[in-house]
C-alpha cells in the first residue's frame, strides 16, 4: 500500500479455468451468474507465467468446506496461508502443509487464450491432483512451457481410481506461433507482471484466483501421445 498504490488492483484474468477430473470437462467460472461454464474443446493456450497454491477442504457437519490460498512463487521460502469461509485454516511454508489432511498443491498458470470475440486475454489455469500430473508429465518433453501454445485436446480414456473413474486432459504443443500472438503475449504478461510485483509486495494474502470449483484428486496414470500435424492446426496461434 502506497499514496499512489492504495491496495492490489484486481487480477486481469478474465476467466478462471479449471479441469473437472469427475468429467472430464474443462470449465471456467462465470462471476455473473455464479456458474461453472464449461469450455469446448481443443482449447488453446500461451503459457504468461505459473504460480503455486494450495487447495483442497473437508466435510463440516456434513457439508463441503472449501479451501484456498495465496499464491507464491517460492515453495521454499514464500509463506502460504490457507482460508476457508470460516478464517485461516493453516499456515507456513509449502513443507510445513502438504502433509495436511484435506490440502493439496496446486499449480496455477496465467495464460493468455482467445475469448469468444477472439481476442487475446489473460485467463488463470489451474491444475491438481490428476490434471497436474498429465501436465508434468506432458512437460517434462515441453521444459520450456513459455515456448510455443498448447491445447487441451479433448479428454483420455477413463480412468477407474480408487474413488472412482476420473479423465486427465490430454495435451498437445505448438512450437511456433505467429508474430502477432507473440507480441500480443509479451503485452499481456507486461500487464500481468505489473500486477503480480504488486501483489507480491502485499504479501499475498487474499488470493483473488480462488473460486469455488470442486475436483478430485486422484492419482493419474498418464500417456504420451503423438501429436499430428491436424491437431497442431488447431492450435489457432
Amino acid at each position: 500500500m502506497s499514496r499512489s498504490q492504495p491496495s492490489v488492483g484486481s487480477s486481469p484474468a478474465t476467466r478462471f479455468f479449471e479441469w473437472k477430473a469427475e468429467a472430464g470437462l474443462l470449465q471456467y467460472y462465470d462471476k455473473t451468474t455464479q456458474l461453472n461454464v464449461t469450455v469446448k474443446l481443443p482449447f488453446s493456450f500461451m503459457v504468461l507465467d505459473e504460480v503455486s497454491q494450495v487447495g483442497g477442504g473437508t466435510k463440516v457437519n456434513g457439508k463441503y468446506e472449501g479451501y484456498w490460498s495465496n499464491a507464491v512463487k517460492n515453495l521454499d521460502t514464500q509463506i502460504i496461508t490457507v482460508k476457508s469461509k470460516q478464517g485461516i485454516v493453516a499456515s507456513g511454508l509449502y513443507a510445513d502443509l502438504k502433509n495436511r489432511k484435506g490440502l493439496h498443491y496446486v499449480k496455477g498458470l496465467y495464460i493468455a487464450y482467445f475469448d469468444d470475440d477472439k481476442n487475446l486475454q489473460i485467463g488463470y489455469l489451474k491444475f491438481k491432483g490428476s490434471s497436474l500430473g498429465a501436465w508434468f508429465e506432458f512437460t517434462k518433453t515441453h521444459k520450456n512451457i513459455y515456448q510455443g501454445a498448447f491445447a487441451i485436446k479433448s479428454a483420455s480414456d477413463v480412468i477407474n481410481g480408487d474413488n472412482g473413474d476420473y479423465y486427465t486432459p490430454s495435451f498437445v504443443h505448438k512450437a511456433d506461433v505467429s508474430p502477432e500472438s507473440e507480441a500480443k503475449a509479451i503485452e499481456l504478461d507486461g500487464e500481468l507482471q505489473e500486477y503480480l510485483k504488486a501483489y507480491f509486495a502485499s504479501k499475498g494474502v487474499d488470493e483473488p484466483e480462488t473460486h469455488a470449483m470442486a475436483a478430485t484428486a486422484n492419482g493419474s496414470p498418464t500417456e504420451t501421445v503423438e501429436t499430428t500435424e491436424e491437431e497442431l492446426d488447431e492450435i489457432p496461434f
